[in-house]
């Protein structure tokens, strides 16, 4: 298994977080599977880089694809909340698992993109 380094490129305020969507949202936003390139975009409004796992794993028809996030009990103007997500996702054979970055942008969508193998 090797772990995917959570790009963003904007400061962080612990104050500024906002709350994640309603419990019945699914949290994947997108998905792309082209010849080229395969990626996916998940909501990931609810947690900070530094709270966000990504990795690839091994499977036995392939590999997986792990995102995980958690951060410890904060108050909010409506008490306090904890949070934990794990989201496992299969990657298509022919995705390229070296090629795999992970940004995260301020409107909290984690895009998860990698290329596609090259057959020579």
């Amino acid at each position: 298994m090797h772990d995917i380094e959570i790009n963003h490129h904007w400061p962080l305020d612990d104050n500024d977080w906002p709350l994640l969507r309603s419990p019945n949202y699914s949290g994947v936003l997108h998905v792309s599977n082209t010849p080229y390139n395969w990626e996916i975009g998940l909501d990931a409004i609810a947690f900070k880089p530094s709270e966000i796992k990504v990795s690839v794993r091994p499977h036995e028809h392939g590999h997986e694809l792990l995102v995980e996030g958690s951060h410890e009990q904060r108050d909010d103007e409506h008490g306090s909340i904890a949070r934990e997500i794990r989201r496992i996702c299969h990657i298509p054979d022919d995705v390229d698992t070296n090629t795999i970055v992970a940004n995260l942008f301020p409107n909290g969508l984690l895009s998860i993109k990698a290329d596609k193998k090259v057959i020579i």
